[in-house]
Protein backbone atom coordinates (compact mmCIF):
# COMPACT_ATOMS: atom_id res chain seq x y z
CA UNK A 1 0.00 0.00 0.00
CA UNK A 2 2.72 2.53 0.94
CA UNK A 3 4.87 1.95 -2.36
CA UNK A 4 1.06 2.71 -3.89
CA UNK A 5 1.32 5.68 -2.30
CA UNK A 6 4.94 7.23 -3.31
CA UNK A 7 3.88 6.09 -6.46
CA UNK A 8 0.54 8.04 -6.69
CA UNK A 9 2.49 11.27 -5.46
CA UNK A 10 5.16 11.06 -7.67
CA UNK A 11 2.24 10.27 -10.49
CA UNK A 12 3.27 12.62 -13.15
CA UNK A 13 -0.67 13.02 -14.65
CA UNK A 14 -3.86 12.67 -12.83
CA UNK A 15 -4.66 9.67 -14.64
CA UNK A 16 -1.45 7.85 -13.15
CA UNK A 17 -1.92 9.40 -9.75
CA UNK A 18 -5.83 7.37 -9.67
CA UNK A 19 -4.42 4.47 -10.67
CA UNK A 20 -1.50 4.63 -8.12
CA UNK A 21 -4.18 5.49 -5.43
CA UNK A 22 -6.64 3.02 -6.28
CA UNK A 23 -3.65 0.28 -5.86
CA UNK A 24 -3.10 2.04 -2.72
CA UNK A 25 -7.22 1.97 -1.47
CA UNK A 26 -7.13 -2.04 -2.58
CA UNK A 27 -4.35 -2.95 -0.78
CA UNK A 28 -4.90 -1.99 2.44
CA UNK A 29 -6.89 -4.55 4.55
CA UNK A 30 -7.44 -2.84 8.01
CA UNK A 31 -5.27 -1.79 10.71
CA UNK A 32 -1.72 -3.05 10.52
CA UNK A 33 -1.07 -5.70 12.44
CA UNK A 34 -4.33 -5.33 14.51
CA UNK A 35 -4.47 -7.51 17.58
CA UNK A 36 -0.77 -8.59 17.37
CA UNK A 37 -0.79 -6.57 21.02
CA UNK A 38 3.03 -5.12 20.30
CA UNK A 39 2.41 -1.66 21.93
CA UNK A 40 5.61 -0.03 19.83
CA UNK A 41 2.87 -1.16 16.43
CA UNK A 42 0.69 1.59 17.79
CA UNK A 43 2.57 4.43 16.01
CA UNK A 44 3.69 2.53 12.78
CA UNK A 45 -0.38 1.39 13.16
CA UNK A 46 -1.35 5.26 13.19
CA UNK A 47 0.99 6.27 10.10
CA UNK A 48 -0.29 3.77 8.24
CA UNK A 49 -3.72 4.70 9.17
CA UNK A 50 -3.31 7.73 8.63
CA UNK A 51 -1.56 7.05 5.12
CA UNK A 52 -4.79 5.64 4.21
CA UNK A 53 -7.36 8.12 4.98
CA UNK A 54 -5.30 10.41 2.90
CA UNK A 55 -5.30 7.79 -0.26
CA UNK A 56 -9.29 7.47 0.27
CA UNK A 57 -9.63 11.06 0.38
CA UNK A 58 -7.53 12.49 -2.81
CA UNK A 59 -8.65 9.18 -4.50
CA UNK A 60 -12.39 10.90 -3.32
CA UNK A 61 -11.50 14.30 -4.79
CA UNK A 62 -10.41 12.88 -8.05
CA UNK A 63 -13.07 10.62 -8.42
CA UNK A 64 -16.67 12.47 -9.52
CA UNK A 65 -19.28 9.54 -9.92
CA UNK A 66 -17.79 6.58 -7.49
CA UNK A 67 -16.66 8.72 -4.87
CA UNK A 68 -19.15 7.78 -2.52
CA UNK A 69 -18.16 4.48 -3.01
CA UNK A 70 -14.63 4.95 -2.34
CA UNK A 71 -15.40 6.38 1.22
CA UNK A 72 -17.68 4.24 1.97
CA UNK A 73 -14.98 1.73 2.01
CA UNK A 74 -12.78 3.46 4.21
CA UNK A 75 -15.25 3.96 6.72
CA UNK A 76 -15.80 0.30 6.71
CA UNK A 77 -12.31 -0.18 7.74
CA UNK A 78 -12.40 2.85 10.41
CA UNK A 79 -16.19 3.27 11.40
CA UNK A 80 -15.22 6.28 13.80
CA UNK A 81 -12.76 7.95 12.04
CA UNK A 82 -13.81 11.27 12.27
CA UNK A 83 -12.33 12.83 8.98
CA UNK A 84 -13.72 10.46 6.89
CA UNK A 85 -17.16 10.69 8.71
CA UNK A 86 -17.43 14.52 8.08
CA UNK A 87 -16.21 14.25 4.60
CA UNK A 88 -18.99 11.65 3.55
CA UNK A 89 -22.06 13.66 5.26
CA UNK A 90 -20.31 16.44 2.93
CA UNK A 91 -20.39 14.47 0.23
CA UNK A 92 -23.87 13.10 1.30
CA UNK A 93 -25.34 16.69 1.62
CA UNK A 94 -24.26 17.94 -1.73
CA UNK A 95 -26.28 14.77 -3.67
Amino acid sequence: MLDAVVDAAAAPDQHAQTAALRQAVDAYTGPFADGAGYLWLSGYRYLIRQEYVDAVVTLADILAGPARAVLEEGRQHHPHDERLTVILKGFTAKR
